[in-house]
């Protein structure tokens, strides 16, 4: 049986006319036509997925009259990035060799019970593969374009995905041949393997968003190998979101795909000892315009929803008076929703993803041969870990000091704060899984969440404010001010108890934070 590692990047095809234009590419590079083969993939496991719960997937691929049983552990925070173990054995016939099975991970879940017994087949994929064996740079890279389908409980869904595998040289070969492939639009960032694809055809019905998945970090690992790992995730939570949005334009995939992208600039300040290079500053201005975009478009998300729900609740309508600030906002959220969108679909934000996964992977900052580089790349996450958490928690107390007094600007600030703790908390929170660190984490991430709600809301209140007035700036005849004006000032009465009311429960929240113990000790 074989063992080996697997290196992948992964590309998504929208349409077939990209594949065409892929395959002329490569025809070019390797100079032929490139190999062509059939192949049929069909994935097993137990009635209630024992091995995909463990992380684990069994296939038998045939080819022609070729069959290999391949078992991957797979990683689902590795994003656009596959680097998988995986166990190869040429077998005959159909069905699962369990004996072969019984010296990878899957006789860890299977064995002792009678699992072996329910294996069966759940899903398949069929690809028409063509590959390619490319040279770039100093490296040798398989390139395989699959387009089918995959196939469970008589639902179908199409494939159509371009793998870079390294079989051998540098990630920067792998990303520079990527690279080379701008010409061809519409490639985007992959993110699910087949067997992901299959698992969810199981599932039935497509989510309305993706949250972010927990972090499984190692306590052996370095600083620098956390930080892939973390970013990683990070694009993943986002590239889960981001087709959803396009297609639905709706509040909650923006709402996660935001989330992901502020999850990543903290990361981003967390490791900036770690990933500092000519290239960060740069990569972190991107993200925060990206992160601008999606702001604005939330903020009318919210404000559209606290105007509108209350009187649909009631039962009644709004005033037609009313109406015009609502018709407005409605058209500048359509606006916003558009200027995201165009930004998701440019060409330049694609490169500018691809550019973010290979400085990720294979940034100047991983060869750096600074000493303070090195030292910095290579220390325990750990100890790193807990210097992080203490900081931020420092940083926290410093900006909540009297928070019942602070203006709306600074307990935006506070708020940023909370967020970015929050975010660091559960990055790290594996590495501290003891009986005791739990213990503290539940009591420490749930006054943090409660801080964070509070200064959410009151942020929520400020913002309302703010597109109130300047929807109210608009054009409008003296009558229809007049009236929203004396709705917009009952409004802001309403607004003014709960604000008084939220702080209360803020300065609260912020000294339950101080007052738990830190599950990082």
């Amino acid at each position: 049986m074989a063992v080996s590692r697997e290196v992948e990047l992964k590309l998504e095809l929208p349409i077939a006319e990209t594949a065409r234009l892929l395959e002329r590419s490569f025809n070019r590079l390797d100079g032929n036509q490139g190999i062509k083969q059939h192949l049929v993939s069909v994935y097993f496991d137990t009635g209630k997925h024992a091995l995909h719960k463990h992380g684990l997937t069994l296939r038998i691929r045939s080819g022609g009259k070729r069959r290999v049983q391949t078992i991957k552990a797979v990683d689902t925070t590795s994003a656009c990035i596959f680097d998988r173990r995986e166990w190869e054995t040429e077998i005959k016939g159909d069905k699962p060799d369990l004996i072969a099975a019984a010296r990878t991970p899957v006789g860890d879940v299977l064995h002792g019970s009678r699992a072996t017994k329910l294996l069966a087949a759940i899903f398949k994929t069929v690809v028409n593969r063509t590959t390619w064996n490319v040279k770039q740079g100093g490296s040798e890279i398989e390139v395989a374009l699959d387009e089918g389908r995959v196939s469970a409980r008589g639902s179908t869904r199409p494939i159509a995905e371009l793998e870079l595998e390294l079989k051998r040289g540098s990630p920067t070969d792998l990303f520079a041949l990527a690279r080379s492939l701008d010409c061809v639009k519409d490639l985007e960032i992959g993110v699910l393997s087949k067997s992901e694809r299959g698992y969810a055809l199981l599932n039935g019905d497509e989510p309305r968003s993706f949250k972010a998945e927990p972090i499984a970090l190692e306590s052996n690992f370095t600083a620098a190998e956390a930080f892939q790992n973390i970013a990683r995730a990070c694009i993943r939570h986002f590239r889960l979101n981001e087709p959803l949005l396009i297609a639905r334009r709706s509040a909650e995939p923006l709402h996660q795909a935001r989330v992901a992208i502020r999850r990543l600039r903290s990361a981003l300040s967390f490791f900036e000892p770690v990933v500092t290079d000519r290239k960060y500053k740069r990569l972190k201005r991107r993200l925060r315009d990206v992160s601008h975009q999606f702001g604005e478009a939330r903020n009318l998300d919210v404000y559209i929803a606290h105007t509108t729900v209350p009187d649909v609740d009631k039962g009644g309508q709004l005033p037609p008076f009313a109406l015009k600030p609502v018709r407005r906002a409605k058209a500048e959220q359509e606006r916003a929703y558009e200027r995201v969108i165009n930004t998701l679909q440019s060409k330049r934000f694609r490169q500018f993803m691809q550019d973010l996964v290979a400085w990720i992977q294979a940034g100047p900052w991983r060869t750096s041969d600074e000493p303070e580089s090195q030292t910095a790349r290579d220390q325990n996450i750990e100890d790193f870990a807990a210097c992080v958490l203490k900081r931020r928690r420092r940083k926290l107390k410093q900006h909540g000091r009297h928070l019942e007094r602070l203006s709306p600007e600074e307990r935006h600030r506070t708020r940023i704060e909370a967020k970015k703790l929050r975010y660091a908390c559960e990055f790290f929170s594996e590495l501290f899984a003891g009986p005791q660190h739990r213990k503290r984490y539940e009591a420490f991430i749930a006054a943090l969440g409660d801080l964070q709600a509070r200064l959410g809301d009151l942020n929520d209140i400020q913002n309302e404010q703010e597109i109130a007035a300047e929807l109210a700036s608009h054009k409008a005849t003296l009558t229809s001010r007049s009236r929203v004006g004396h709705a917009a000032a009952a409004q802001l009465g309403d607004q003014n108890k709960r604000t008084a009311a939220l702080l209360i429960s803020a300065c609260e929240a912020h000294r339950r934070v101080l007052d738990a113990k830190p599950f990082w000790k």
